[in-house]
């Protein structure tokens, strides 16, 4: 009699998955976990044909691995995926090169895309609710492809305040601490669904994560050591985590939503907040500029030409990447030292 090798089910897999994902902390290890459903037998036999059991289990063993592939629904989750995976696993994203989740609308081929694939990480927010739509697309058509909501388990938000709560912003990745835990998340998940390489996705997290707490140190001494608290930005709100978690306050035009336009009376409050607390650096989203503007935002040129300010330097919200920025190689960890950090030093020390 031949060995058969079962091909797990969807709802087998998310049972792993969920092992895995509930041991975030203690680690999932290949010995309390199921290798895909996949039953192993000691016992070499003979299938009806004549053929080594062993070698049928290597081409069904073959087959499971062909399709070793996932998506990162922007930026930084496809970035922290690629550092998780080492190339165990393709990583690919959507959003392209100079946009941002925010501003991006997929095309009708998105589902398709997303149907070859094993893994789907997003963000189950209203911000973005073409992912939303993607993903309970896969669901709702029984496809394959497991989606990833990288914002639960809930522990991973509950650092906001009941107005940020309220207000559902959801920019979690500007706080290093809270990304740790989302990397890790990614690597329970690629262990879930490639045991064989376990060990490798979680040595991986945790250089990633050295390189993340290694950001978190700057941070705290930049702002621990800053002549001053308040910086202006004039993007949209999007780093109230950051803010909450290093006691600094980033006052911008805007709430938290990208398309929001400031008022007259919103700069004026910016010109009094500069005024008042000496800033002679603002700070704006490289995002926002094109080459009309001369490389500025005109928020930031108002500012500049309506205040004591002097210099403008850009802070990136970290949703996306622009041409020179992958030319360079640079993914989040690199987004923070090179842009991040030395703006907000400038920012926080007035000449």
């Amino acid at each position: 009699m031949s060995n058969t090798v079962s091909q797990p089910t969807r709802r087998e897999y998310l049972a792993v998955s969920g092992l895995c994902l509930a041991g975030l902390f203690a680690g999932c290890t290949d010995d309390d976990s199921p290798t895909n459903g996949r039953q192993q037998d000691n016992n070499e036999s003979e299938t009806d044909d004549g053929v080594d059991s062993e070698a049928a289990n290597d081409d069904n063993d073959t087959a499971e691995t062909e399709r070793q592939e996932s998506y990162g629904a922007f930026f930084p989750l496809t970035d922290w995926a690629e550092h998780v995976s080492d190339g165990s696993m393709t990583v690919s994203g959507l959003v392209e090169t100079g946009q941002t989740a925010h501003d991006w609308t997929p095309d009708e081929n998105i589902t398709v895309d997303l149907s070859g694939a094993d893994l789907f990480f997003y963000f189950d927010a209203p911000e973005f609710s073409w992912a939303q739509e993607a993903a309970s697309t896969l669901e709702q058509d029984d496809i394959e492809t497991v989606v990833v909501d990288l914002l639960e388990p809930i522990e991973v938000v509950d650092e906001l305040d009941t107005t940020v709560q309220e207000s559902h912003d959801v920019h979690v990745w500007t706080d290093p601490i809270i990304v740790q835990e989302l990397i890790k998340k990614i690597a329970a998940t690629f262990e879930a669904h490639d045991p064989d390489n376990a060990e490798i996705y979680r040595e991986n997290a945790a250089s990633y994560n050295e390189r993340v707490e290694a950001v978190h140190d700057e941070l705290l001494t930049v702002t621990t050591e800053a002549q001053i608290d308040t910086a202006v930005f004039t993007g949209h709100d999007a780093f109230r985590y950051l803010e909450r978690r290093y006691e600094i306050e980033l006052v911008t035009p805007t709430g938290i939503s990208p398309d929001a336009q400031p008022s007259a009376s919103d700069i004026v409050e910016l010109v009094e907040t500069i005024e008042t607390n000496g800033i002679d650096t603002i700070l704006y989203d490289p995002f926002q500029t094109t080459p009309a503007d001369d490389g500025l935002p005109e928020v930031a040129e108002t500012l500049l030409e309506e205040s004591a300010a002097t210099d403008a330097k850009p802070l990136t919200p970290l949703t996306g990447t622009t041409v020179e920025w992958e030319e360079r190689d640079w993914g989040w960890v690199e987004q923070m030292e090179q842009i991040n950090l030395p703006a907000l030093e400038a920012a926080l020390n007035p000449d």
